[in-house]
């Protein structure tokens, strides 16, 4: 693997991690499994990621920038001692951004809903739904 397809897959592992650490979604169906949904959100996003795979393209963060100059002097006004202090160059920063992520997530829930899931609330009534009747 060379190093341009690690990074890629360190930035879908990171993505991943964020989505599921950012918010728990609930998904049900009547009727349904925890792991029929596991199943399905497998199927569902191995799907999206075939149709969107990872496009990752490097987005600046911030500009690059110099600090500005300045003088500085110390003494009476015969014998003054000046200093210049700024002047020094920070780059730009830049991170990498997957342009397909929004797309992949949309067909991936987009899925889910063709499949008879949906999204619930919360845990209750994700245990609700899947307790009803298909």
């Amino acid at each position: 693997m060379n190093a341009i397809e690690r990074v890629i897959w360190r930035c879908i592992a990171l993505g991943a991690c964020a989505a599921v650490a950012a918010c728990t979604e609930y998904w049900a169906k009547p009727g349904g499994t925890p792991a029929e949904f596991e199943a399905a959100k497998a199927n569902c996003q191995t799907r999206a990621y075939a149709d969107f795979p990872p496009a990752l393209r490097q987005v600046m963060v911030s500009p690059g920038y110099t600090t500005p100059l300045q003088t500085v002097c110390n003494g009476g006004p015969n014998a003054s001692n000046c200093i210049m202090t700024g002047g020094q160059y920070s780059p730009p920063s830049f991170m990498m951004v997957d342009q397909n992520e929004a797309g992949r997530n949309s067909a991936a829930r987009s899925c889910l809903f063709a499949a008879g899931w949906q999204p619930a609330k919360n845990k209750e009534d994700a245990e609700a739904i899947s307790r009803s009747a298909p």
